[in-house]
C-alpha cells in the first residue's frame, strides 16, 4: 500500500508547519536544557545485554553501559551535566578516531562555534561539528569484516550521537561486523556533509589493511537527515563534488551498499518544501507521479548501489521519501529492499522502546542481511 499527504493543499500547511519547527530547532539548539528535551523525541537506545563481541568496542576491557543501553561515553564526556568540546576526540570509551581531512585542505566552509556533546547518557547530541571524522570500532571475530559507517540523523542541524551513532555501532559490532560512526559538518552544511562522507569511504577504503576490513564490503547506514545522505552520497558518488585532493580522491567513492532507516528529503515534495522552502508542488492536482516523484538533488541509475530501507507508515511526514528511493531503484533494476510497516514514529532508532511495533524487528532482518552479503567475514 503507497500511502499519500493527503490533499495538497493539506501537504501545503503540514509543511508549511514543519518549516516553523525546524526554524525553531535551529534557534534554539544551543540551550542545553531545551537540546535535552528535543532528543527525547527521536531517542531510543538499545537495551539489549552486551553480546560475545561487545568487549571489543572497548578496547578489551568490558564497558559499562548506561540505563538506557547506550555504550557508556568517554572520560571527557561522563559528566552528562556539562556540555564540553569534542572535536577531534572520540565520543565513545575505545571509539578510535580518524581524521578524513588529515594533510589536506577540506573544501567547503565549516562551523565556527565550539562543538559541544548536550545531553543525558543514551539521549546525547553533538552540535557544531567542523572537524568531520570517523569514529572506529571492531569485532572480536578475528575476521576480516565488511565496514558500515553510520551517519545519525538530525535535520542537519545537529547528531543524535547516543540514539542513532554509539548504540547502532555497539549492536554492530556486538553482530560481529565493524563499524565507523561519521561525525559529518553541521549545522545547516549539505554540501559539507557531501564532501565527508564521499571522503570516509575512500579513506576507509584506503586503510582497509589497518583497519582489517574488506575494501570491497563498505555500506552507508544513516537515520532520517543521515539517511538522506547515505542516499545522496548513493546516488552521487560519481560526480566530482570536490576537486581530488590526494591520491586518497583517486580511490572510489562508490558504497557497496546502503542501508536507510526512515530517510528524510528523498522525494521530491518533501525536499522542495523543508530544504529549499519551495511549495511542494507546481499544480493545486498533483498526480502519482509528482507525489513520489525523485528528490532533484538524487539521480539514479542501473550502477547506484543496492539499499535495505525501513520506514512506517506512522511517519507521515518523511514515508514518501522511502517510497520515492525504492521507486527508482526498482525503476533502475538496482536491488532493494524495503520494510514498509505501519505502526512507529519517527526516529526509533533499534526498535528497542517500541517493540509492539512491528518495525522494531528491523535491526533482525538486516543482520540476516549481513550475513547474507558476507559482511561477517570468512
Amino acid at each position: 500500500m503507497l500511502a499519500n499527504f493527503g490533499s495538497p493543499g493539506r501537504m501545503r500547511e503540514d509543511f508549511k508547519s514543519m518549516r516553523s519547527i525546524f526554524e525553531s530547532v535551529k534557534f534554539l539548539k544551543n540551550n542545553a536544557a531545551l537540546a535535552v528535551s528535543l532528543s527525547l523525541l527521536a531517542a531510543v537506545s538499545a537495551q539489549a545485554s552486551p553480546g560475545k563481541n561487545s568487549a571489543v568496542i572497548s578496547a578489551g576491557v568490558p564497558r559499562a553501559v548506561s540505563q538506557a543501553g547506550a555504550p557508556a561515553a568517554s572520560a571527557a564526556q561522563a559528566d552528562s551535566s556539562k556540555s564540553g568540546p569534542l572535536e577531534s576526540k572520540s565520543v565513545f570509551e575505545g571509539g578510535k578516531c580518524i581524521d578524513i581531512w588529515k594533510g589536506v585542505e577540506m573544501p567547503g566552509n565549516a562551523c565556527i562555534k565550539q562543538e559541544v556533546c548536550k545531553g543525558e547518557p543514551g539521549r546525547r547530541w553533538i552540535w557544531n561539528v567542523s572537524k568531520p571524522r570517523l569514529e572506529f570500532f571492531k569485532p572480536k571475530t578475528g575476521k576480516r569484516t565488511g565496514l558500515v559507517i553510520v551517519c545519525p540523523g538530525g535535520g542537519y542541524g545537529g547528531l543524535s550521537a547516543d540514539n542513532e551513532g554509539g548504540s547502532v555501532a555497539k549492536w554492530l559490532v556486538e553482530h560481529g561486523v565493524a563499524a565507523a560512526i561519521l561525525w559529518y559538518r553541521v549545522p545547516e552544511n549539505m554540501q559539507g556533509a557531501l564532501y565527508d562522507i564521499l571522503r570516509a569511504v575512500r579513506v576507509a577504503r584506503a586503510s582497509a589493511d589497518e583497519l582489517g576490513i574488506d575494501p570491497n564490503k563498505i555500506c552507508l547506514m544513516g537515520f532520517s537527515a543521515g539517511a538522506n545522505l547515505c542516499a545522496r552520497a548513493s546516488a552521487r558518488y560519481a560526480a566530482r563534488s570536490y576537486k581530488g585532493l590526494d591520491d586518497i580522491d583517486k580511490i572510489s567513492a562508490r558504497p557497496d551498499s546502503a542501508c536507510l532507516i526512515y530517510p528524510a528529503y528523498c522525494d521530491d515534495p518533501t525536499f522542495r518544501a523543508l530544504k529549499i522552502g519551495a511549495e511542494p508542488f507546481d499544480t493545486d492536482n498533483p498526480g502519482y507521479a509528482q507525489r513520489y516523484a525523485l528528490a532533484q538533488n538524487l539521480s539514479v541509475n542501473k550502477n547506484t548501489p543496492p539499499a535495505f530501507i525501513v520506514q512506517t507508515l506512522e511517519d507521515t511526514a518523511y514515508v514518501n521519501a522511502s517510497i520515492a528511493y525504492f521507486l527508482a531503484l526498482k525503476d533502475a533494476g538496482v536491488d532493494a529492499n524495503l520494510l514498509l510497516c505501519s505502526d512507529g514514529k519517527h526516529g526509533y532508532g533499534l526498535g528497542l522502546r517500541n517493540q509492539g511495533d512491528l518495525v522494531s524487528a528491523w535491526p533482525q532482518l538486516f543482520d540476516k542481511w549481513l550475513s547474507i552479503n558476507k559482511y561477517k567475514g570468512k
